[in-house]
């Protein structure tokens, strides 16, 4: 393929990327599995801290991401995102995989808790 064909080529990939795409754009790691989101849930749920710390260095950005896109304020958007996790350390043993995907169900977390400040903020406000 010839250079200018391969900057076309990737023109066009850059314009259909999702932002998870752009998120995760590091190819070097691997796509992890709902079977390994699920049983880092359950050894969270355990209580292993190290569990929690590699469920938070994959999605962090992904939450952090979202809570700002919502509330537009990046210092609100550090403090729901740890809000989020510590969530996650006391509810883990209630996650339930019929309801769905263990990165939609933190994300499902980050966007109520997101909703909730905005809510919060607009009555203070008022």
């Amino acid at each position: 393929m010839g250079r200018a064909n391969r900057q076309r080529q990737d023109q066009l990939d850059s314009a259909t990327r999702t932002l998870g795409d752009l998120l995760f754009a590091d190819q070097a790691k691997t796509p992890v599995s709902e079977k390994d989101w699920v049983g880092l849930v359950q050894t969270i749920a355990a209580g292993d801290q190290r569990a929690l710390h590699a469920l938070y260095e994959r999605t962090q950005r992904i939450v952090f991401t979202l809570i700002v896109r919502i509330t537009n304020n990046r210092e609100t958007a550090e403090e729901l995102t740890l809000d989020v996790f510590h969530d996650v350390w006391r509810r883990a043993s209630t996650y339930d995989a019929a309801g769905g995907s263990v990165v939609g169900w933190i994300m499902n977390q980050a966007r109520s808790r997101a909703i909730d400040r905005l809510r919060f903020e607009q009555r203070k406000n008022a």
